[in-house]
């Protein structure tokens, strides 16, 4: 699965090569491509653990985490139908918990 997607990400370089050749932007990229590898690895490692029932709250936080980061980073104040969203979310993530708990 990873062999294709080195085949398109090498294309794409093609089409941005003056981006890349800031060092800067080169470390971004692979510290941002290496993160995201730890993270599906540790996604699918924590199912050796748990339920994907009891994970899958856990993964919806990504929503949150990135609206939180987006307002604090950039200033981006979310708006009702985002903030709602974080609410069902949340709401989703204790009801799991809730009804695991009486199983």
């Amino acid at each position: 699965m990873l062999f294709p997607g080195i085949l398109v990400v090498l294309f794409l370089i093609l089409f941005h090569l003056d981006a890349l050749k800031r060092l800067y932007t080169l470390l971004l990229l692979l510290g941002v491509g290496g993160l995201m590898h730890i993270g599906q690895f540790l996604g699918v490692r924590s199912l050796k653990y748990a339920s994907a029932i009891v994970l899958a709250p856990f993964t919806y936080m990504i929503i949150l985490f990135t609206g939180l980061i987006g307002w604090i980073m950039w200033g981006y104040v979310p708006d009702y139908i985002t903030l709602s969203g974080f609410l069902l979310v949340i709401l989703g993530g204790i009801l799991t918990i809730i009804l695991n708990k009486e199983e």
